[in-house]
């Protein structure tokens, strides 16, 4: 039985192997690696299995574009595993014109409390810290 981590890695492989034949597939691969570059740094390293089993236990994973995608049971949440190596956890239930992105487990992740108690929106560079992270390489 395999693990969301070796399901990740075999689908990035699948899918860099279709990008040598569609141009579309490798522009979304090259524009996740540029992402990946400019902010990545910024972003915690994540074990996928552990954000898959609190996230989307049991998912299977499904392949959209540059994207592996790991859904809740409940159809509410999803992993969203880029190809350069990178995820994200999305609120499906949101039905606004933007996604909306949680923590790692699946939490809010649009504000933050202040020393004096106080609920205040997060920067953008504050949010996106917490809403991205780099997954982590097998050695």
């Amino acid at each position: 039985m395999s693990d969301a981590k070796t399901d990740y890695s075999n689908l990035v492989a699948f899918q860099k192997d279709v990008s040598t034949r569609d141009s579309i597939i490798a522009d979304l691969i090259q524009q996740g690696y540029a992402r990946k570059s400019l902010y990545g740094d910024q972003w915690e390293t994540v074990d996928i299995n552990d954000v898959v089993s609190v996230v989307a236990p049991g998912a299977k994973p499904v392949i959209a574009g540059g994207k592996i995608i790991y859904y809740s049971k409940d159809g509410t949440k999803a992993v969203v595993a880029d190809i350069s190596g990178y995820l994200r956890v999305q609120d499906l239930t949101h039905k606004g014109r933007k996604p909306k992105y949680l923590d790692k487990n699946g939490k809010e992740a649009y504000n933050k409390i202040t020393d004096k108690g106080k609920m205040v929106g997060k920067t953008k560079t504050e949010f996106n810290r917490t809403t991205h992270y780099i997954i982590k390489k097998r050695k």
